[in-house]
């Protein structure tokens, strides 16, 4: 009787893949996650932006009208969820310089969030300058709670998962900071910005982005990072401070 064999058996890691949303007001506010975003679908997971108005009230083209300007600032979005492998891109259409955080717009945003079911979300800080920039952030923790609920969901599964929101960074919020290394994404980050500065004119993008992204490390020299204040959802027990 010949000897049996043994089996060949070996485990492999399996990374599931993650949803992230990023939520801005205009085209063009990702350019602060978007090293990170671009990051996050290199690894393989989904990435989605949403914007809650078109910016179809930007300074930037005098010379045509709403509409016009809300159909470039489409093919913008297009060109940017293209360049870093995007999901799905969707927006509210909200009237840009009114975004408001009432019930209305939250659960529009609440629809996207039991669609997309997010492990993370990516907004703007709450206490930001930009009456529409505040309004977005505050809008994304309102439609986080209204997409909990069955009720208001229907027909759509409630997505009731807590995930981290993750804030643009206000050097004066008391929320942690969050460091996310862009070195590998860093290209993509200036191509995109590029892209923009090209549009709107703008004559500094390359120091804008050396200056927001650019960190020194001891011994290591200089990286690339995006920085985000994180509103913990619910911090895990842990059995002593350090």
């Amino acid at each position: 009787m010949s000897e049996e064999k043994e089996l060949f058996n070996e485990e492999f890691e399996v990374i599931q893949k993650k949803n992230i949303v990023a939520v801005f007001a205009h085209p063009d506010d990702e350019l602060t996650a978007i090293g990170t975003l671009a990051k996050h679908s290199m690894r393989g997971d989904n990435v989605y932006l949403v914007w809650t108005s078109f910016g179809e009230k930007t300074s930037s083209f005098p010379d045509k009208d709403s509409e016009e300007v809300k159909r470039l600032r489409i093919e913008h979005t297009k060109y940017v969820a293209k360049t870093i492998g995007v999901k799905k891109i969707f927006f509210l259409g909200i009237e840009d310089t009114n975004v408001q955080a009432n019930r209305k717009n939250g659960l529009r945003l609440a629809k996207i969030f039991a669609e997309t079911k997010p492990d993370a979300v990516i907004t703007w800080d709450l206490d930001n300058h930009h009456p529409d920039h505040r309004n977005t952030a505050k809008l994304v923790i309102d439609a986080i709670t209204y997409a909990r609920l069955p009720k208001l969901m229907n027909p759509l599964p409630a997505h009731r998962k807590r995930y981290p929101v993750f804030h643009h960074y206000n050097p004066n919020s008391p929320l942690p900071i969050i460091e996310i290394d862009i070195e590998s994404t860093f290209e993509i980050k200036k191509q995109i910005t590029k892209f923009y500065a090209d549009v709107y004119q703008w004559k500094k993008w390359e120091e804008w982005i050396e200056i927001t992204s650019k960190k020194f490390e001891i011994g290591l020299g200089p990286i690339y990072i995006e920085k985000f204040n994180q509103n913990i959802v619910k911090p895990k027990p842990r059995e002593f401070l350090v």
